[in-house]
């Protein structure tokens, strides 16, 4: 049975300046030579080395400081923001976390209406894009892909300074599980304010992302930290905050 993934209309228009849009740059040898690379040095090593985690925050990191906090901002995607977001949906994949993997890929495929536009070779992206979703759909079926709703990513993971909770999410299957929400306000309200509980915040964005991916691979050991870790620290962290 063959599948088809409708490209969601998330932007019309694709700007062309300096450093926004896709095509030839404003300023040509200092986007080859600098921004190009960094995909190269900072992103694609630590996916293919596994570091799943790390290349959440520096994607998300990326995306904040070009300003892509929205849907409405999609107009200035460039095709390294184009990369960012693919290998942002292949981490969060990694990581148990299908809703955020979906928004990524849907964004990215989006895109392929400006493909005669980008520079040579990001137009791969979107088509890699496209074959993971399909392969979701083909587990969840057509109609859940194609219905998809991105804002909600955008709203979660976006212009805001907190990470994500790795574990959590995997035990929950979801970032806007409301108890993955509860403990990631907690986390601020309370854990960012001391130097201690940073430096606990800081072990465990390190630490977590491995035992996040086993976790996603594993139905038995995600309900079981389910149900022994995370339902008793969220009793501790609600008489906490009451």
């Amino acid at each position: 049975m063959s599948i088809n993934i409708v490209p969601q209309e998330l932007n019309r228009e694709n700007v062309n300046n300096a450093n926004d849009g896709f095509g030839p740059k404003g300023a040509p040898y200092a986007w080859r030579d600098n921004v190009v690379p960094w995909l190269h040095r900072f992103l694609i090593p630590p996916f293919e080395a596994g570091g799943f985690g790390a290349v959440v925050d520096k994607g998300l990191r990326w995306l904040n400081n070009r300003g892509i906090k929205s849907i409405d901002d999609l107009s200035k995607l460039n095709e390294i923001d184009l990369a960012v977001f693919y290998y942002l949906g292949k981490s969060f994949s990694m990581l148990g976390d299908e809703e955020s993997a979906l928004a990524c890929f849907h964004v990215v495929w989006s895109q392929q209406c400006f493909a005669k536009k980008m520079l040579s070779g990001f137009a791969e992206y979107c088509a890699m894009a496209a074959q993971e979703l399909s392969d979701i759909a083909a587990e969840r079926g057509e109609e859940y892909v194609n219905g998809f709703d991105v804002k909600p990513f955008f709203a979660s993971q976006l212009g805001k300074k907190s990470g994500m909770c790795f574990i959590a999410t995997a035990c929950y299957g979801s970032p806007f599980a409301p108890e993955v929400l509860f403990l990631q306000q907690l986390r601020d309200r309370y854990l960012r304010k001391t130097s201690i509980g940073r430096a606990a915040i800081q072990f465990y964005e390190l630490t977590s992302p491995p035992i996040a991916r086993c976790l996603s691979r594993s139905p038995f050991w995600r309900r079981t930290v389910r149900r022994l870790v995370v339902r008793p620290l969220l009793g501790v962290a609600r008489r906490i905050s009451s």
